[in-house]
């Protein structure tokens, strides 16, 4: 629902060439990545209200929220080799989420492994980015499964496209989205994500 003077609406409908990259088909053992970093739009949110215009790393974040970069010539890039996929929309364990539902897997993510700006860190203190890169939506990075012998190549195709792809868990038998904290422990965000 929204509220205001003007909305608007747009809806695409096409076909798709090829293989697509699907959410219900991460196999045991895959190793998930994610494209970019994570938090920054969360982050964003709150440096808004009190926003230092001259501050380059609140502008960073700013920047991230209000103009986010598709990650479309990366997917085309590695779509072959994908098993799984997802946009980070919601929040990377909410989506994460939808990815374990549809392909009947559990999903570990090693948070100290999750990619994070220089302006997040600079910004939040690291509790606070963690939480927000685990849990923070409207990234639009690219959370994904490959098999573990793919995943340099996928690493390597990525940055020929100018690109990151960091490996932040693996998929696991059982149901689900644990996270594991630096210690090995698991660490439960009550909100994970929109």
């Amino acid at each position: 629902t929204t509220r205001g003077p003007l909305t608007v609406t747009l809806q695409l409908i096409g076909e798709l060439s090829g293989r697509g990259m699907r959410r219900d088909a991460a196999e045991i053992n895959d190793c998930v990545l994610v494209s970019g970093t994570l938090g920054d739009a969360r982050a964003a949110l709150d440096v808004l209200a009190c926003r230092d215009t001259d501050d380059v790393q609140q502008n960073a974040l700013c920047e991230r929220y209000f103009c986010p970069t598709p990650r479309t010539r990366l997917a085309q890039a590695i779509h072959h080799h994908v098993n799984a996929a997802i946009d980070v929309s919601d929040g990377l364990l909410a989506d994460l989420e939808h990815i374990s539902a549809a392909s009947g897997c559990a999903i570990e993510v090693q948070l100290e492994a999750l990619p994070r700006s220089a302006a997040l860190n600079a910004v939040c203190s690291a509790e606070i980015a963690r939480r927000y890169a685990a849990t923070g939506g409207d990234d639009y990075e690219l959370a994904l499964t490959v098999a573990p012998q793919a995943v340099g190549e996928v690493i390597a195709m990525a940055a020929a496209c100018g690109e990151t792809l960091t490996p932040i868990g693996h998929v696991t038998d059982g149901a689900g989205v644990q996270c594991v904290g630096a210690n090995g422990e698991l660490v439960d965000y009550s909100r994970r994500g929109y």
